[in-house]
């Protein structure tokens, strides 16, 4: 795959998850609840609100961006990630490898939060996720793809 095949991959990749998060809004209200949480152990991600028990989702984690240094780090080559959260993600990898993507083989390179949306697209699209959550902390934000998704009662 050349740069410029690539860059329309990313591109159609991006539409697919704004489509996902419209999805994700209508069906389940994602982006309307008060509170977030996620089990990375567990490999959950809990949507709530006060009146609300919410929405659950299995997850993986794509990645994350470091604010302070300005880098990307792939889920895989995190080793503080447990792999119930990582397991899926050897696919994107291996896709890396076969069509010549270094961005997706290299475990960590200079990067912005936008780049971190982009590698969330396109291991969504690879893995076949529901959606992309960014989680912030005081360091950056993790990644995380939305595989299955339901309503707790």
């Amino acid at each position: 795959m050349t740069e410029e095949e690539f860059q329309d991959y990313v591109h159609e990749s991006v539409h697919a998850s704004i489509d996902f998060k419209d999805a994700l809004l209508n069906q389940f209200g994602i982006g309307r609840f008060k509170r977030w949480s996620y089990d990375l152990e567990q490999g959950t991600l809990v949507f709530s609100n006060d009146d609300d028990l919410g929405v659950v989702a299995t997850i993986q984690a794509a990645g994350s961006i470091s604010t302070i240094s300005n880098t990307w780090l792939w889920g895989w080559a995190n080793a503080s990630l447990p792999e119930t959260v990582t397991s899926a993600l050897q696919a994107v990898r291996d896709f890396g490898e076969e069509q010549g993507i270094q961005k997706l083989t290299n475990e960590n390179w200079s990067a912005s939060e936008a780049d971190g949306w982009e590698m969330s697209a396109v291991t969504n699209r690879i893995i076949g996720g529901k959606g992309i959550y960014r989680c912030p902390d005081e360091k950056g934000c993790l990644f995380l793809i939305l595989m299955d998704i339901k309503r707790l009662q």
